[in-house]
């Protein structure tokens, strides 16, 4: 399984997403799927992420998928997530559907995934 999250999560030392642009940022950043909670970091401008900012699971249950795993619930994960901004218009919407929507894709594909779960912010 793969979590897909447009709520602007990132490792704290990966670049933050671009939030001075109003069209959004459509690029996407790769969370480890072992990265512990304080490693990860919230760059969106566009909701009040306060209740993310205390429990990542809201908008990457990273921690659920876990502990699914561990009951055998579901089978494995990918070894990556994928985070991006969620608010993303105008002249950004070409580059997120035809560009880095498809090369998230290829990679969920690339790590096996059969399932890829969105959780939208």
């Amino acid at each position: 399984m793969a979590l897909v999250t447009t709520g602007g999560v990132h490792l704290q030392g990966d670049p933050p997403f671009e939030v001075d642009d109003p069209h959004g940022d459509p690029s996407f950043r790769r969370i480890p799927a072992e990265a512990p909670a304080d490693a990860l970091t919230i760059t969106h401008p566009y909701y009040d992420h306060t209740d993310a900012e205390q429990d990542r699971n809201l908008v990457l249950p990273m921690d659920i998928l876990q502990e699914l795993r561990a009951s055998g619930e579901v089978g494995g994960a990918t070894a990556e997530f994928f985070s991006f901004m969620g608010h993303i218009e105008g002249p950004h919407l070409k580059t997120l559907v035809q560009e880095t929507a498809l090369d998230a894709a290829r990679e969920i594909r690339r790590q096996q995934a059969d399932v890829a779960l969105l959780v939208p912010a």
